[in-house]
């Protein structure tokens, strides 16, 4: 079973409209996407045809949509009610430029929600299982709520991901997490290069491992996806294709890595899968389908560090 623990889900609301700063703007079409990390890395796990519960905290009128999403989508989960309701991000499409985006605050969590969080996840983690603890937090969650987690989940199972900010997973390595995603954007300071960009994100990603996690995921869509691996380093090349959305891209790159991962035992062939779920993802409003993911592979190429293109 893959977990996925969403402390701030989302109601994404896609406008295409024209925007206008104070003015009336007339929508000429809306569409109403689940969101939040977690909640898409337990879609496109389902889609990969994994079983997946998604967990985390949801409140209120839009945390029931949420629910019922999740229903008719036939993913099994467990969310702790919280105060408030679960946030809308507003993601505005226009002709006249890139998207603008609204992202709302959305819930607050207390010290027993956190509690009885715990608690759920204690009592259903079994040693074969994958939690991936993804996305930001909730107002109310702490950095210790969040190690707290981290512990919780460790004490049950080997397989911990954690794809969140850097000040996340640097407090997730005394557990030594499995799988950990960082933003590049964190890692690379190009004021600070000394080598070439993939050599950076190498040392960067091998001195997370030093750190404590097994295993570092590095994306950049316009120069390379790197994998700094228990057993080497592989490098993935960058895809030519049109960015229609951002949204869920990273999602589907950690889904399609554990996904093919746990059936392949397979790093090379993981990271393949990663990248492409990650760019036919990217080729759409919406999560990429299987098949789309499959027409992808034969454009992705993966060299392990020192070898040849496969």
């Amino acid at each position: 079973m893959i977990y996925t623990v969403t402390l701030n889900p989302a109601i994404d609301l896609i406008v295409n409209s024209e925007l206008n700063l104070g003015e009336l703007n007339r929508a000429n079409s809306e569409e109403y996407f689940i969101g939040g990390k977690g909640i898409h890395v337990s879609e496109m796990v389902r889609e990969l045809g994994e079983e997946t519960v998604a967990t985390g905290f949801a409140a209120g009128f839009t945390g029931d949509f949420l629910k019922q999403e999740l229903d008719r989508k036939g993913i099994p989960h467990h969310f702790v009610g919280a105060e408030g309701i679960t946030r809308v991000n507003v993601k505005v499409l226009s002709a006249e430029g890139p998207m603008t985006e609204l992202n709302l605050t959305g819930i607050r969590v207390n010290k027993a929600r956190m509690n009885e969080l715990n608690r759920y996840l204690e009592n259903h983690i079994t040693p074969e299982d994958v939690v991936v603890l993804s996305g930001n937090s909730a107002e109310g969650v702490s950095l210790d709520d969040f190690i707290d987690l981290c512990r919780t989940v460790s004490e049950k199972t080997e397989k911990l991901v954690v794809d969140a900010s850097l000040e996340k997973i640097t407090a997730s390595l005394p557990f030594k997490p499995w799988l950990v995603r960082p933003s590049v954007f964190e890692l690379y300071d190009a004021g600070s290069r000394r080598l070439s960009y993939e050599d950076d994100m190498t040392e960067a990603g091998k001195r997370l491992c030093a750190q404590g996690a097994k295993n570092v995921l590095i994306r950049d869509v316009a120069k390379a996806t790197i994998l700094v691996s228990e057993d080497g380093v592989y490098f993935g090349d960058p895809m030519d294709v049109p960015v229609v959305s951002s949204i869920g891209a990273m999602d589907a790159l950690v889904s399609g890595f554990i996904v093919k991962y746990k059936e392949t035992h397979d790093y090379a062939k993981a990271l393949e899968w990663a990248i492409a779920a990650a760019t036919a993802t990217s080729a759409t409003y919406d999560l990429a389908t299987k098949k789309e993911i499959e027409e992808m592979l034969d454009e992705v190429y993966v060299t392990p560090a020192g070898g040849t293109k496969r």
